[in-house]
């Protein structure tokens, strides 16, 4: 079954869009929109063919912008199987980069697979998988995000957390309205397209 991507006008579009989709039990999965259907870092709403019709008549009807609507494809990396024919990897392996070939999804056992790999041999092929994907999916770019932290307080106690509620060694702060968007318009003069807002779990 076919899978398709909606991108909506805006991350905020994106975000209560997804929720109203799964509210109306459509089932969703938010992805990286691949570069020709949005901007690097661009997210979009995958839904799949059965769903997808339902899916846009319930997000016009919630007045959620809707700027394109993609056929779901996965990339292919070609003459990997090959190459890997006299190496030393399992047949798993050579199963997965058969998937990869074809632009095949790969599934849940696939990706625990590679991410339990301790062959040196079966390491080096799949770093060089990633790069190639890398660079035929974004090419060499580099995109500078501004992250502004605008709240240190936290309600939670994660350990490994420097702003766990338990940390009193902490100078805590919130930033106003007013601050956060001089920060922004700062940013923007700095030339930096993407701004990420970020802070501790704090109910205030």
């Amino acid at each position: 079954m076919k899978n398709y991507l909606i991108m909506t006008s805006s991350t905020s579009y994106m975000l209560s869009g997804n929720e109203i989709l799964k509210n109306n039990n459509i089932s969703t999965v938010l992805v990286p929109a691949p570069k020709e259907y949005g901007s690097v870092c661009a997210i979009a709403i995958k839904v799949d063919e059965l769903s997808k019709d339902d899916a846009l008549n319930i997000l016009h009807s919630n007045n959620i912008i809707i700027s394109g609507i993609f056929e779901d494809k996965y990339e292919k990396l070609e003459n990997i199987v090959k190459k890997l024919k006299d190496s030393h990897v399992s047949s798993e392996f050579k199963a997965i980069a058969k998937k990869v070939e074809e632009g095949q999804q790969l599934d849940l056992e696939d990706a625990v697979y590679l991410l339990d790999i301790t062959s040196e041999k079966e390491m080096d092929e799949l770093f060089e998988m990633a790069d190639k994907m890398r660079q035929q999916v974004v090419g060499d770019i580099v995109d500078i995000r501004g992250a502004i932290e605008f709240s240190n307080y936290c309600a939670r106690n994660c350990n490994y957390c420097g702003l766990r509620a338990d940390n009193t060694n902490v100078k805590r702060y919130r930033m106003s309205e007013d601050d956060i968007l001089k920060v922004v318009h700062d940013i923007k003069q700095m030339g930096l397209k993407t701004v990420i807002l970020q802070s501790g779990e704090d109910t205030y």
